[in-house]
């Protein structure tokens, strides 16, 4: 059949063809190759940390989920926070996301109730955000594709947050594809608005927001601005939906739960998580508190990359006219800093959301670094070569690997001056080299199977075991105990909980036993208060596994 007969035949279809195009393609293939190579450093990551790898959250997230499992409801038997006072024990989680453990228990469910199949909802959701990155990153070109998944595929943080049973991986998931689509669809041309769409994308957003609760008012500020700037017709619909879903999700935690929507509101204003009473010394939160701009700009710098930031921020400018997602993912960005940084909360582990959502214009800023089209392109380049080899110099990798990046940068910088016509595959090399040197500096790859966060967390989860199956079984506890880690007492011994207040004191312990009928006190031996016992009328149990073990005699 002649080309012309194909196109006007009904019953013969292009579509085999065009599949069979489209897996010939060289960058899908390396793209599955990228993928295998990220799942086996992820599921490493599983393998060389089999347990929780720190205290509280991983903790928290599993006994929730296997709530979940046993009763229907994320129920607690321990409390982890003293921002509210419970009741009674087991009680309903009043912090952490509700959804976020259902999933985890679907997992589960499927997995079976272990910590290794908790952690493999991390696992895909990492590796499927590379995918993610990647189709993005085709609305620009294939090799902004591939840059930006490969980026994502290495950094160290994404690597070590795809296999620990936290919520960084799904979330920055979810975000990118719902900031993807909300980009998309304000780029429609459309010839009225909808309003039942707007209020559909509204009630998305508080529907995303209860795998995360700080997601609710980042995301509603953040798209909010991005349609205040594009499309100001369709704020009213959803400003709308966001306030009316949001507030009757609020009013029904409210009143089941006692919490409006989470005690995270009651965190993020002030409120103190360790310790049941203020400090005695504690100045007053002030207005400042809700200008955090000090502490977002050191928080970058230290738990960030700033050249990562550059280049991601180039190749937004670069297809600013193109595409309407720089300015929805700047709108989400400054809005993430802003809240993140009044709640003193940016870690590196925070900062995955940002460096997943930024990846597709940071695979765009990196084509054109390579290429230097311009005279700031190559400023912009060879600045971040300048940085990877000043941060190589100053961290605290061996001599053996800055010896071999700052040789390798020298030689492929010779190559580029005196060869020109390799000066493409030269400026790859160097800024590969240059942003493994950067990310290398900050989380060393190796660290990652080393629990880089709680190197010791191991050895102390084992010290936690031993002394709360103690109680259970030669000093016949029933709790509540108070521990530091009281999601790891009850786990390991099914005795209901406390948290040890943070500021280990006779007045901040005081105030916990007056909330709650103590039977037992772990408080490591390092932090013991000399006069505790007399102080509260306590008295040694024992002395195990570097805890000192007390019970209250009367008076609480």
């Amino acid at each position: 059949m002649n080309q012309a007969a194909a196109f006007t035949s009904p019953t013969v279809s292009r579509k085999p063809a065009a599949l069979r195009e489209r897996l010939r393609r060289p960058d899908l293939a390396l793209l599955a190759m990228l993928i295998v190579a990220a799942t086996v450093a992820r599921v490493a990551v599983i393998a060389r940390i089999p347990h929780f790898f720190g205290p509280g959250d991983p903790g928290v997230y599993y006994m929730m989920a296997r709530g979940v499992l046993d009763t229907g409801l994320p129920l607690l038997d321990f409390v982890h926070h003293h921002l509210t006072v419970q009741e009674h024990l087991p009680f309903i989680a009043d912090y952490y996301e509700a959804a976020f453990a259902y999933i985890l228990a679907l997992v589960m469910l499927i997995g079976g109730e272990t910590v290794t199949a908790a952690k493999s909802l991390s696992l895909v959701a990492g590796v499927a955000t590379i995918a993610l990155v990647f189709a993005c990153g085709r609305r620009f070109s294939a090799g902004a594709a591939l840059l930006a998944a490969a980026m994502v595929a290495v950094e160290p943080w994404s690597i070590y947050y795809s296999g620990l049973i936290m919520k960084e991986a799904l979330v920055s998931l979810l975000v990118l594809a719902f900031l993807w689509s909300f980009a998309t669809e304000l780029e429609l041309e459309l010839e009225e608005v909808s309003a039942r769409r707007w209020v559909a994308w509204g009630t998305g957003l508080v529907l995303l927001s209860m795998i995360q609760y700080e997601l609710l008012p980042i995301l509603g500020i953040g798209c909010g601005a991005a349609l205040l700037l594009r499309r100001r017709e369709a704020v009213p619909p959803f400003a709308a939906a966001v306030v009316a879903v949001g507030g009757t999700l609020t009013a029904v935690s409210w009143i089941t739960v006692g919490v409006p929507l989470s005690a995270k509101l009651y965190f993020f204003t002030g409120a103190n998580y360790f310790n049941p009473l203020p400090p005695e010394s504690a100045p007053g939160a002030g207005f400042m508190r809700y200008l955090p701009l000090r502490y977002i700009a050191v928080s970058m710098v230290q738990n960030w990359y700033l050249p990562l930031l550059a280049v991601t921020i180039a190749g937004g400018v670069a297809v600013w006219r193109r595409s309407l997602f720089p300015l929805v993912a700047l709108c989400f960005g400054l809005s993430f800093l802003y809240f993140h940084g009044v709640a003193i909360d940016l870690y590196s582990r925070d900062f995955i959301t940002l460096t997943v959502v930024g990846a597709p214009l940071f695979g765009v800023g990196m084509v054109r670094c390579a290429r230097r089209e311009s005279r700031a392109w190559s400023r912009l380049f060879w600045a971040v070569v300048a940085w990877a080899a000043l941060v190589t110099v100053m961290s605290g990798t061996s001599v053996t690997v800055k010896a071999a990046v700052l040789l390798s940068l020298a030689v492929l910088i010779v190559l580029d001056l005196l060869r020109p016509g390799l000066r493409r595959l030269t400026a790859l090399a160097l800024l590969a080299i240059s942003f493994g040197a950067i990310f290398h500096a900050q989380l060393p790859w190796n660290r990652i199977y080393e629990n880089a966060q709680f190197s010791d967390y191991a050895d102390r989860l084992a010290r936690q075991r031993a002394v709360a199956e103690w109680l259970r079984d030669h000093e016949g506890a029933t709790g509540p105990v108070m521990a530091p880690v009281p999601g790891e007492v009850t786990l390991f011994s099914e005795l209901p909980a406390v948290r040890l207040p943070g500021e280990v004191t006779a007045r901040q312990i005081g105030a916990t036993l007056e909330r709650y009928d103590v039977s037992h006190l772990l408080i490591p031996a390092e932090q013991m208060p000399p006069d505790l016992e007399r102080a509260l009328q306590l008295e040694t149990v024992d002395r195990r596994h570097g805890f000192v073990i007390l019970r209250p005699l009367s008076g609480y």
